[in-house]
This record gives C-alpha cells, sequence and structure tokens, in this order.
C-alpha cells in the first residue's frame, strides 16, 4: 500500500498516512480570525468571504491571502437580514457559522 502521495515523497511503499494526515499535508491550515461567529446585517449582493483568516476586514477578503493557497469564497446573499458569518474558518458551511469553533482546541 502506498501513502496516497507521489513516491518520491512517500517514505517506503509499505508507508501508510491516514486520511486526515494527508489532508493536513495538502490542505493548509487557516488561522483563527476569532472563536465566535460574526453576524451582521447584509444586503442583497455578493461578498467575498475570507478563508485564510488573514483578512484585517473579517469576515470579508481583502487580499491578505496573496502568496498563499488560499482563496476567497465567494457567496451571494437574497434576503437582507442578519447573517452569522465564521470567523474560525473551520466550517463546514462557508461561509456561514456551524458553530465548529466551539470544537477547536482551546488557545
Amino acid at each position: 500500500m502506498t501513502c496516497g502521495i507521489s513516491l518520491e515523497a512517500c517514505p517506503s511503499p509499505n508507508y501508510h498516512v491516514s486520511s486526515l494526515q494527508l489532508l493536513e499535508r495538502i490542505v493548509p491550515e487557516p488561522i483563527i480570525a476569532g472563536r465566535k461567529s460574526i453576524k451582521l446585517d447584509l444586503q442583497p449582493g455578493t461578498y467575498a468571504w475570507c478563508a485564510c483568516g488573514r483578512s484585517r476586514t473579517q469576515p470579508f477578503c481583502d487580499g491578505s491571502h496573496a502568496g498563499t493557497d488560499f482563496r476567497p469564497v465567494p457567496f451571494t446573499i437574497q434576503v437582507q437580514k442578519i447573517y452569522s458569518l465564521c470567523a474560525c474558518k473551520h466550517t463546514l458551511t462557508p461561509p456561514f457559522c456551524d458553530h465548529t469553533h466551539r470544537t477547536l482546541p482551546p488557545v
């Protein structure tokens, strides 16, 4: 069994890498911008959610991801209301908060 990546990067053909270990190698870890949601009254329109956690205009992208593998997540709002946007950057429903921040390890 191979480790699921190029053989040059694999220590030996019998080396096993768990799916989580492989995912951590492939997907960079975002910076946790906050440990609670950001609630905003959004007007209809298209927005770009910061996925890297580096933006100074959280939860929106300001281009701070330049030079990383991160890209902003575009999303469209159809109805004006208060939305709960993710600040921890670990949500499974980007850009919206799914309370994953409650399961993150303490600082």
